[in-house]
């Protein structure tokens, strides 16, 4: 059996470019995490939630004090307002419509699941870019380290 011997790299660790990229990082993970596990493991309260998450984002819903909400919608509606304060609307929408392409193509992927179907291999390559959230973690790495993308 043949031995892969990797190179031995001397990268040098960046010094933190400062506390807001710091801070802006660990929401983003925090937040990325959360949702990912949330969204996989309630899947019968996947699609109201996610409609109410969206219309957070969308600037249609504002959550009142002592308002019953899911935990998925008091985190984002939490970091929403964090994250709202320092990025641009432009931006800010762009996120939201990745997460609402994320939410549909990961529905689409889980009916296909739970109806024991496999999809043609033309459906998967299509959703897979969306269904991975790829659009998504580049906004969340652009918001991260405060360069946002045209």
């Amino acid at each position: 059996m043949a031995k892969i011997i990797y190179k031995k790299l001397d990268i040098p660790i960046e010094p933190k470019i400062s506390p807001l990229a710091e801070e802006g990082q660990e929401i983003c993970e925090f937040w990325a995490f959360v949702f990912d596990d949330y969204i996989e493991t309630h899947h019968d309260e996947r699609e109201e939630t996610c409609e109410c998450v969206l219309q957070i984002g969308y600037g249609n819903l504002s959550p009142k004090e002592g308002e019953m909400m899911r935990p998925l919608e008091v985190i984002f509606s939490e970091l929403w307002n964090s994250i709202k304060q320092r990025s641009s609307h432009e931006w800010q929408k762009r996120f939201i419509d990745s997460i609402r392409n994320w939410f549909v193509f990961t529905q689409a992927l889980m009916k296909h699941k739970v109806n024991d179907k496999i999809p043609t291999i033309a459906e998967f390559i299509s959703y897979r870019w969306f269904e991975a959230a790829n659009d998504m973690t580049i906004n969340l790495i652009e918001f991260a380290v405060q360069k946002f993308l045209p």
